[in-house]
């Protein structure tokens, strides 16, 4: 082997760069080849005959060597992605001729669709790693998640997350269906923060807690001390709905309450603010019983926030609220109303 290719890669890495430079293709390709066969698996050789390539215009051939060089090296997918999206420019391409079927390559061009603001983009990558079934993080899901529901993609983003919570153990106890839209409805995971299932803001004169020593169906509850006038409890969730559709919405509550006007389930278009559906108010010292309503979505809704909030809310309140088992479903048949506003 040594008599065929006495150099070294570096050697033929030079040479090949002198061809390139003086326009003398047949050596050029000589001296790539003989690069390559003198080091086939060092990812620093492979990373310059794929640039090789490039400058010469053979993009096809430099996507190969820049798609096995990712696999040689886990630690730099982001140098590689980002090459290959500013060789091709577009996201079928590099998933088509780019990257590997790894996680970490698939990661990092949906990180780079994300900064580059490109959402269809988005998710066509989260759909290709999705059929390949890799793994992602938890974090990384909920930015991507997060970046749907900003962009106005509410519908990718429940079709994406009911398949994703199908297999993934990262979000496994986290699945919604038609039966009920509400993801966690009954609190008995972890809040996430983010995506579509439960996420909590600091609120005025309000605080959230899971309570696991209380609840009507489940292992707990959550539990809401209001102390003042609070406006909204600041814990809510992101539900993707359908235009023009009824739905019936419920929660099962507890109370011990002083105080008038109190808490109230709420449902709020999320892109807009506008309030679409509020329920009767709970006050006072109350067993279990269910609050809630039917209301029809505007016809230009896609996603709503769902919401324990007061109104009005400038009088005085204190106590303790609970609420489980919070269900969200379309109301066949129903002509629906705005509840009570």
């Amino acid at each position: 082997a040594t008599r065929i290719n006495p150099y070294p890669a570096d050697y033929w890495l030079e040479m090949a760069t002198a061809y390139s430079v003086a326009g003398d293709n047949k050596r050029l390709e000589n001296a790539i080849e003989r690069a390559q066969r003198a080091a086939p698996f060092d990812t620093a050789v492979l990373w310059d005959v794929a640039n090789l390539n490039l400058m010469r215009g053979d993009t096809a051939e430099g996507l190969r060597q820049l798609r096995t060089a990712m696999q040689y090296s886990a630690d730099s997918w982001d140098r590689y992605v980002q090459l290959c999206w500013r060789i091709t420019g577009s996201v079928d391409t590099v998933l088509r001729d780019a990257i590997p079927p790894v996680s970490q390559a698939y990661s990092s061009l949906l990180q780079l669709t994300v900064y580059e603001d490109r959402p269809e983009d988005a998710v066509k990558v989260w759909s290709a790693a999705e059929s390949l079934k890799l793994p992602m993080e938890k974090a990384e899901a909920l930015r991507y998640f997060d970046f749907l529901l900003n962009r106005g993609r509410a519908a990718d983003a429940e079709q994406q997350w009911r398949r994703f919570a199908g297999y993934s153990p990262v979000l496994a106890r986290y699945g919604s269906s038609d039966e009920n839209l509400i993801v966690n409805p009954r609190f008995e995971q972890p809040v996430l923060n983010g995506g579509l299932d439960w996420r909590y803001a600091s609120a005025q004169d309000a605080t959230v807690a899971m309570d696991p020593g209380t609840s009507r169906t489940g292992r707990a509850s959550l539990s809401m001390r209001l102390n003042g006038t609070p406006s909204d409890s600041g814990i809510y969730q992101l539900v993707p709905i359908s235009p023009g559709v009824s739905y019936r919405i419920s929660a099962d509550v507890r109370s011990e309450l002083q105080g008038i006007n109190g808490p109230r389930l709420a449902v709020f278009d999320a892109y807009t603010n506008e309030r679409i559906f509020l329920s009767e108010e709970v006050a006072g010292d109350t067993d279990w019983h269910e609050i809630g309503g039917i209301f029809r979505a505007p016809g230009t809704a896609s996603l709503i926030a769902v919401r324990i909030v007061r109104w009005p809310y400038q009088t005085q309140i204190r106590g303790r609220l609970w609420m489980d088992e919070v269900t969200l479903t379309q109301a066949s048949g129903v002509r629906g109303g705005r509840g009570a506003m």
